[in-house]
């Protein structure tokens, strides 16, 4: 099980930092440049932006299943809503 929590870390920080490497592109690489983007470099941002998002945004659930399953040491409790890993009181 520790695998898949290595796996779903290292996926959701890649998708991560794609995501804000990808949001501040313009901003290091055309800074004091007049005009816009070029029509290809914007289509490929604004597609390579949607799918980091997507990544991203799946990515987390996957995170945070892994993190329930193994911090709470019990595979009966991986992926059921309503119960938590951790008890209190």
């Amino acid at each position: 099980m520790e695998t898949g929590l290595i796996a779903a870390r290292f996926f959701h920080f890649a998708a991560v930092m794609a995501l804000f490497g990808l949001a501040l592109f313009p901003l290091y690489s055309y800074p004091g440049r007049a005009g816009e983007l070029p029509a290809r470099l914007g289509r490929w941002l604004n597609a390579s932006l949607r799918l980091a998002v997507l990544l991203a945004i799946a990515s987390g659930p996957n995170l945070g299943i892994a993190d329930r399953c193994e911090y709470g040491r019990n595979p009966e409790r991986c992926g059921r809503p309503g119960r938590t890993a951790l008890r209190v009181g």
